[in-house]
């Protein structure tokens, strides 16, 4: 895995709650590496890359700049669909992206397409991923020779059912207009007899429907708060190197400057220079897989210890994956 494919991620310290962040990112973390170690421990064609994301956040450095009396913490990002740290940053950088086009919506609404649970194996993923879009792709086709434009975003994301042993993908899509939903719905459903119009749903949509639409592609934990790592790893790699995220229509991406790009042209190539030699790193914290915290050599902690609720659900993977190990 190139280096180049790490995320640098800058915060400046300018009081404790600085660390705060940290406290959050810390239980993401101690879940996210319990699923990463039974996800690697398959040795399927992602191994590589789930043992990158164990790499995700190992290290967080504190650095001093001499050149302007500032300290920072900065870390790397693995920037993985799977990763919880990483999914949530994405998120958020979604939905400020996002936000300026839902609110130039005139009557958004959130519509849910799902497809008849399948088998979960690759080839009946797969199959189900080309499918739903080839079927998207006609009924946008069909709606636009009738006259009616879609404009929005839609996702394609999967969770699973252990009981039925079936994946059970779908698509959140958030359009423009009370009929333009309802015609989305109504084709859908012509396309395939056996689905369920029950299970194809519209709402109302507001800001809070760009964090459903984000959050994630597969659902790693299902509603049995059961983690099946086989499940998990059969999904991601149907949906390794494929796009699950396409807008369409008049909704764009909102294209925002850089503030500290603005500031950056402002300064000289001598004094650009001056500041990037000025940055040193004078504290390193590891994180210790054990004890879900980042330690530096003198054993203090970056983040208060996490409470036993805090670390309950990667206790339980914890244990589990010790048990798949005694097994084997």
């Amino acid at each position: 895995m190139k280096a180049a494919a790490y995320l640098l991620d800058k915060k400046e310290i300018t009081s404790e709650s600085t660390f705060e962040p940290y406290i959050k990112r810390a239980k993401r973390k101690a879940l996210c590496d319990e699923m990463m170690m039974q996800l690697a421990a398959l040795q399927s064609p992602l191994e590589e890359k789930y043992r990158h994301t164990l790499n995700c956040q190992q290290n967080v450095e504190k650095c001093y700049n001499s050149y302007t009396g500032e300290e920072k913490l900065q870390v790397m990002h693995c920037n993985s669909r799977w990763c919880s740290t990483c999914s949530s940053r994405r998120t958020a950088e979604l939905i400020d992206a996002y936000l300026p086009s839902l609110k130039k919506m005139a009557n958004p609404y959130l519509v849910t397409l799902t497809k008849k649970a399948v088998p979960i194996t690759y080839k009946d993923i797969t199959a189900a991923y080309t499918e739903m879009h080839h079927t998207f792709r006609k009924i946008k086709d069909t709606m636009r020779k009738r006259g009616c434009t879609l404009n929005g975003i839609r996702k394609w994301e999967s969770n699973y059912n252990l009981q039925q042993e079936t994946a059970n993908p779908h698509f959140h899509v958030l359009v423009d207009g009370y009929m333009e939903a309802h015609t989305l719905r109504s084709l859908w459903l012509l396309h395939d007899d056996e689905l369920s119009p029950k299970a194809q749903h519209i709402e109302k949509a507001d800001e809070g429907s760009l964090q459903e639409l984000f959050k994630y592609t597969a659902k790693q934990i299902c509603n049995t708060e059961t983690f099946d790592a086989k499940a998990v790893d059969t999904i991601y790699q149907a949906i390794d190197k494929r796009r699950t995220l396409q807008n369409f229509g008049s909704f764009k991406k909102a294209l925002v400057s850089s503030q500290i790009d603005e500031e950056v042209v402002e300064l000289s190539q001598e004094e650009i220079r001056a500041e990037k030699a000025a940055w040193e790193v004078v504290d390193v914290y590891r994180w210790d897989v054990h004890r879900y915290n980042w330690f530096n050599s003198r054993g203090e902690s970056l983040v208060r210890m996490l409470t036993a609720e805090e670390t309950e659900r990667a206790a339980a993977l914890k244990k589990q994956r010790m048990q798949l190990i005694h097994i084997e």
